[in-house]
């Protein structure tokens, strides 16, 4: 939700924000309407981008480990390059701090 309600400050600092999940597109579109999310959520049931971008690890349990998304984000340029990464984040208070990185990196741009 953090992201949704600074989506116009990212947006005044040329960010665009897209979450992506393993989740399905039907799942995303309850997601979305229940929670009023205001920007895009890309479906990655395969976890190729997870997989791409390094964010899947092993939780390890008796008996058994389970692969898992760790929850993540990126910043890319334009070119597309990760110009910042924080893996493991929380949820509380990560929008705050992602629009701080962005005005730091778009200071003087």
């Amino acid at each position: 939700m953090e992201f949704n309600e600074r989506l116009d400050a990212f947006y005044d600092h040329g960010v665009q924000i897209i979450g992506i999940s393993k989740d399905s597109p039907e799942s995303h579109r309850k997601f979305k309407a229940e929670k009023g999310i205001l920007f895009p959520l890309l479906s990655d049931p395969k976890l190729e981008l997870h997989r791409a971008f390094g964010v899947l690890g092993v939780k390890r349990s008796p008996g058994r480990n389970v692969e898992r998304v760790i929850r993540s984000t990126f910043i890319l340029n334009e070119s597309g390059a990760i110009i910042w990464s924080k893996k493991g984040v929380k949820v509380k208070g990560h929008g705050e701090e992602v629009l701080r990185i962005v005005k730091g990196l778009t200071k003087g741009a």
